[in-house]
């Protein structure tokens, strides 16, 4: 077996050199096949396991003594070049960072400013839909009160005409007839959605992340949410 105490008393066998590791190679080998067939039974064998045990263990010893002194210094080399461009790169990433930073900031101002312009759109289209209701709720009002003005002037009419011809007056008696009761359950519809409290309105969840995430369609204002993205930037 090739004895590979030569690799760590004399620097100059390497593994590096073709012909050495064609040695150490083989000699890994026969302590492999060794290793393969051992089978303790009784002391002697024991003892021949425990040396081949012992043998591997030195080889790998040896070994990583040599890897160790040729990498040493070139971890070492790595690290002061790492050293040396951190300093020009780490001040560049701090200048990207800044770049995205301003734009980041500016993109979100200008967001923030349509945000508030569409919801003064929004607000001034709701005040224009009050007062409209408002106005039509006046002239109903009117017309109501002139309707019931007419009604009251042909009822006094009425009253004068039957005074005047003395029509007889007749009366109807209800009796022999079956009582009835009338029930009236309670019910509701909307007359003014903006006045209904909040705690008996609900967001439809499901229907708002729909329509806000449609690839073709996609709803970009709903008045009283706000329909947002996370800041991403990729240059």
């Amino acid at each position: 077996m090739y004895d590979l105490t030569t690799l760590a008393q004399d620097s100059s066998v390497m593994l590096t050199n073709p012909a050495t590791q064609a040695k150490v190679k083989l000699a890994v080998k026969e302590v492999i096949q060794a290793a393969s067939h051992v089978l303790v039974v009784d002391d002697e064998s024991k003892a021949g396991a425990i040396a081949v045990a012992k043998t591997a263990k030195e080889m790998c010893r040896v070994i990583e003594v040599q890897r160790k002194s040729l990498v040493t210094p070139l971890n070492t080399e790595v690290k002061d070049i790492n050293i040396l461009f951190k300093q020009f790169t780490s001040r560049l990433t701090e200048a990207e960072a800044l770049g995205k930073f301003a734009v980041l900031k500016f993109e979100r101002k200008l967001r923030q400013e349509v945000r508030e312009r569409t919801d003064q759109l929004e607000r001034d289209r709701l005040e224009e839909e009050r007062k409209t209701r408002a106005l039509k709720e006046t002239e109903a009002g009117s017309s109501a009160e002139r309707t019931e003005a007419v009604q009251e002037e042909f009822t006094q009419e009425a009253a004068e005409i039957a005074t005047i011809q003395d029509r007889p007056k007749t009366q109807v008696h209800a009796d022999g007839l079956k009582s009835t009761i009338a029930k009236k359950p309670y019910d509701y519809r909307v007359i003014n959605i903006y006045e209904v409290p909040r705690e008996w309105l609900t967001v439809d969840s499901n229907r708002v992340k729909a329509a806000i995430r449609k690839k073709e369609g996609r709803v970009k204002y709903i008045a009283g949410l706000e329909i947002f993205q996370e800041d991403s930037l990729r240059i």
